[in-house]
């Protein structure tokens, strides 16, 4: 399962075998908003989220309700760009940490020019990299 922003709907389109629930623009407060937070089962859950928030929007507040409707295996999470979003990748590193889920960075060289989305050599290895 695949969840989250634009980041998550570009993976998505790498690993079709996944369910995914993203939505271009969308921010952490919002995806709970319109996606709920009603339980998530799966074996492997992949989330993006993040880099559409400003710093008047409650990141923390968005990812941990969504952190804590989701029971699977595995959870990864892809890390919004240190260069643009220092602080909500700070979030959800904390996060991650304390949940014991793995974190994936998005490598400089896979940036698109607007240093936030990978390009899509970036997106391929992305998914790649989330595959068990």
């Amino acid at each position: 399962m695949i969840l989250g922003d634009s980041i998550a709907v570009g993976i998505g389109h790498y690993r079709p075998e996944c369910i995914t629930e993203a939505e271009v623009g969308i921010t952490s407060k919002n995806y709970i908003l319109e996606y709920g937070n009603g339980l998530r089962q799966a074996q492997t859950v992949i989330i993006s989220l993040g880099s559409n928030d400003h710093k008047d929007i409650d990141t923390e507040e968005g990812v941990l309700k969504l952190r804590r409707s989701i029971d699977a295996d595995k959870v990864i999470w892809i890390l919004p760009s240190a260069k643009i979003k220092p602080h909500q990748r700070a979030i959800i590193l904390k996060i991650a940490e304390h949940n014991g889920d793995l974190v994936i960075t998005i490598p400089l060289g896979s940036l698109s020019d607007d240093g936030i989305h990978p390009t899509g050599v970036g997106y391929r290895s992305l998914a790649e990299r989330t595959k068990d």
